[in-house]
């Protein structure tokens, strides 16, 4: 069970963000997808160091390794917003993580590509994507493993 002081709801341009609800010129999400404000640069190298140690090692065994961050709905709706916070300037982990040799789709990019055209990417009144969502996930995922395995669709 959620308490208020755990959801932020937001105002949000209907015309940018599609949103099938009755209130869609407005946005939940979790208030701690707001902590990757906070993130120091020291804790993100630190993250990426772990990530691509994991890597080496699942490639060393001979697997292919892909590294999926899912991406959260402030991050890929914060364009959309009418406040400040919209300005706010967030690492973008999934590129610091590509750029730093692991491999990883960049879901961020691609779910924000998305929102113009898209009702409902993310349900309205959750944090969890809908359908559509989970739908442009895995096609995603789907492809990138498939060039990173050396198959071609």
């Amino acid at each position: 069970q959620m308490n208020n002081a755990s959801v932020a709801n937001v105002v949000i341009d209907p015309d940018c963000a599609g949103f099938s609800n009755r209130r869609n010129d407005r946005m939940l999400y979790f208030r701690d997808d707001e902590l990757k404000e906070r993130w120091s640069e020291d804790e993100i190298q630190r993250a990426i160091r772990n990530v691509l140690r994991l890597q080496q090692d699942v490639e060393r065994s001979g697997k292919t390794f892909v590294f999926v961050i899912a991406p959260d709905k402030s991050s890929v709706y914060r364009r959309c917003l009418l406040s400040a916070a919209k300005d706010q300037t967030i690492p973008n982990i999934n590129r610091a993580l590509i750029a730093a040799g692991i491999n990883a789709p960049d879901m961020l990019e691609t779910f924000r590509e998305k929102v113009p055209a898209t009702i409902d990417l993310y349900r309205p009144n959750d944090t969890h994507w809908s359908e559509v969502g989970y739908i442009l996930a895995g096609e995603t995922v789907g492809r990138y493993a498939m060039n990173k395995s050396g198959r071609t669709r």
